[in-house]
């Protein structure tokens, strides 16, 4: 169960170094790494706010699959197959909820 549990946590660790360039802005205007939206491209200052927020959104996931590999490393491994399970969902969760919020706020409230 470890193995699995760390291969979560590994997980979340990479996901969270993938966005954190976003939220801080270090990532200039490109056509290959962030949020590349119509908006994204009309303006660097768009760029930089939509990228970070994207980047915000996506961290709150990364935490979420960060704690899930953290939770494995106490569950008995009579309960493997339940964790599993469990930790697919989360993860599923964890990316598709801020991609869809993101989706969401840059129709309504997007430069």
């Amino acid at each position: 169960m470890t193995s699995l549990a760390s291969k979560f946590l590994i997980l979340g660790i990479v996901t969270l170094l993938l966005v954190l360039p976003l939220v801080f802005r270090k990532v200039p205007m490109n056509r290959y790494y962030g949020f590349r939206t119509k908006a994204a491209f009309q303006s660097e200052q768009n760029w930089y706010e939509i990228n970070a927020r994207g980047g915000r959104m996506m961290a709150w996931g990364s935490l979420a699959i960060l704690l899930v590999g953290a939770i494995g490393f106490f569950i008995p491994e009579k309960y493997t197959l339940l964790y599993i399970g469990g930790a697919l969902i989360v993860i599923a969760i964890a990316i598709v909820v801020p991609l869809v919020s993101f989706i969401g706020w840059q129709r309504r409230f997007g430069p």
